[in-house]
């Protein structure tokens, strides 16, 4: 899912998301609308997790690949802004 797919599909803008992934600003108000659309867990979006008790080499890995495709979207994002 895209950066502007979500926001289409909370109601809020691209730039809301680039700040909810950036850590910028925690989404409290759009949590359960994030929650529905992306079909994850409150707690996953906030932890990374649904589980408390997970593995830290696993959380690591989970990091790992939500950093890589955080840089993705990214760089698509830049590819749009740079093609308009």
């Amino acid at each position: 899912m895209t950066q502007r797919e979500l926001a289409n599909a909370v109601g809020v803008t691209e730039r809301s998301v680039v700040s909810y992934e950036r850590g910028q600003v925690v989404p409290y108000r759009m949590m359960d609308k994030i929650a529905e659309v992306t079909r994850k867990q409150s707690t996953w979006l906030l932890y990374g997790d649904e589980d408390a008790s997970l593995d830290p080499e696993l959380f690591l890995e989970e990091l790992k690949a939500l950093r890589r495709e955080v840089l993705l979207l990214r760089r698509e994002f830049e590819e749009q802004q740079l093609g308009k």
